[in-house]
C-alpha cells in the first residue's frame, strides 16, 4: 500500500505535487489555529460562566443575608414590646385558663404585625416551659399535641 502511494506521487506532475503540499499544509495549519481557537474560547466562556455564577450567588448570598437580619431585627423589636414581653415572663409561672386566653388574644395583634412584617415569615409560634403555646389564631391550635415535640422536648400546649 506505502509502495502504491510513493509511486503515485512519483508519477504525478510537480504541479500537482506542489497543489498537494499546499493544500497539506493549509489543512495542517487550519486544524492547528482551529485547536487553539477552541481551546481558548472554551476557557473564556467557562471563565464568563464562572463569573457570572459567582456575582448571581454573591448578589443571592447578600439578599439572603439582608433578609435575615432584616427578620432578626424584627424579631428582637417583636419580643422587646411590653405585651410579648409581659407574655414570656408569664411562661414560668403556671397560668390558669382565663388568663392564658387574655393572653392570647392580647398577643394576636403583635404576632399578626411579626408576621407582616417580611414575606419569608410563615408563621411564628411562642412556647413556654409552663406548657403555654402562643400562635396564630387564624391558624388555629387544634392539631396533635405531639406537633412540636421533637421541637420543644417535653413541653405540652394548650390546645384552643
Amino acid at each position: 500500500m506505502k509502495k502504491k502511494i510513493k509511486e503515485m506521487i512519483r508519477n504525478l506532475s510537480l504541479r500537482y505535487k506542489m497543489l498537494i503540499g499546499i493544500i497539506s499544509i493549509s489543512t495542517a495549519c487550519l486544524i492547528f489555529i482551529s485547536i487553539t481557537c477552541y481551546r481558548y474560547l472554551s476557557n473564556t466562556y467557562e471563565n464568563d460562566t464562572i463569573e457570572n455564577a459567582t456575582y448571581a450567588l454573591g448578589i443571592g448570598a447578600s439578599n439572603l443575608e439582608e433578609e435575615l437580619n432584616n427578620i432578626i431585627l424584627n424579631a428582637n423589636k417583636f419580643i422587646s414590646s411590653s405585651k410579648v414581653s409581659s407574655i414570656i415572663e408569664s411562661f414560668s409561672n403556671p397560668s390558669d385558663m382565663k388568663e392564658y386566653v387574655v393572653r392570647y388574644n392580647n398577643i394576636q395583634s403583635p404576632l399578626q404585625n411579626y408576621i407582616q412584617s417580611n414575606p419569608m415569615i410563615n408563621t411564628i409560634v411562642l412556647a413556654g416551659k409552663n406548657g403555654d403555646f402562643y400562635g396564630i389564631s387564624d391558624i388555629g391550635w387544634k392539631n396533635n399535641e405531639d406537633l412540636f415535640a421533637d421541637e420543644f422536648g417535653d413541653a405540652q400546649g394548650r390546645w384552643l
